[in-house]
């Protein structure tokens, strides 16, 4: 909504105290609102301190057999385990009827919807921004770095799997399931198949990674880059 402010600057200036006065006028909006005219935004709203978020992500991972998630794969199983929590926790896509992300990606002035980690885990639907937000809220949780990626009409998300790129082969995956930023191997996955195989989402995520290589349009955006950069949790 539009709303008028009365601005006043006090101050003191050669022992004399001075007073500026201004009028202006914004739009305030309601919790969640956001614009795409810059991805690091997003990053706002990945809140992993937040204790619904921590209760959830601390009850998946504890328990894990640590023999076989402690070692190079750790990261990756923990994904798949936190990935398998969601779905079976009833997390489900649903487009956004009223402002898609295809659309409003492309209108950089258009103001957008993004559901916090915990209204998500509350109403258990989201569309592809309020997806990637939540699994990128878990996985920063439990201490694996993630990123943004977007691209033509979409977001979707990767994760920094712990691996350095000479030892990729401990993946026994083909190359084109991974991606490589500079020291570390990273896995993209497409959140609104969450409900679904983690590793069809692994799968549909690199597919998508490829597809977008050579547009002009795709932007990678870590989330630890974007909080470094002003952009904080916020709400």
């Amino acid at each position: 909504r539009a709303v008028q402010a009365d601005v006043r600057l006090t101050y003191r200036h050669k022992n004399r105290t001075r007073i500026e006065k201004a009028t202006t006028s914004f739009f305030v909006y309601r919790s969640g609102a956001i614009s795409w005219d810059d991805t690091r935004a997003a990053a706002a709203f990945v809140t992993p301190n937040d204790p619904v978020v921590d209760g959830f992500a601390r009850a998946v991972v504890q328990g894990r057999d640590q023999a076989f998630e402690g070692g190079p794969l750790r990261n990756v199983m923990t994904a798949m385990r936190l990935f398998n929590a969601l779905s079976g926790y009833g997390i489900t896509y649903v487009p956004d009827p009223n402002t898609p992300f295809s659309a409003v990606s492309d209108t950089k002035s258009a103001v957008d919807q993004v559901q916090y980690p915990r209204g998500l885990l509350a109403s258990r639907t989201g569309d592809c921004d309020d997806m990637s937000v939540l699994y990128c809220t878990v996985l920063e949780n439990v201490g694996i770095p993630t990123a943004f990626l977007d691209g033509p009409g979409h977001i979707l998300m990767m994760f920094d799997s712990g691996i350095h790129p000479r030892n990729a082969l401990a993946l026994s995956v083909d190359e084109n399931l991974y991606v490589v930023q500079g020291d570390r191997v990273w896995i993209p996955v497409e959140t609104t198949m969450i409900g679904k195989s983690f590793l069809d989402a692994w799968a549909e995520g690199a597919s998508i990674w490829q597809r977008w290589q050579s547009s002009s349009d795709f932007h990678v955006t870590p989330v630890e880059a974007a909080w470094a950069g002003g952009v904080h949790e916020v709400g």
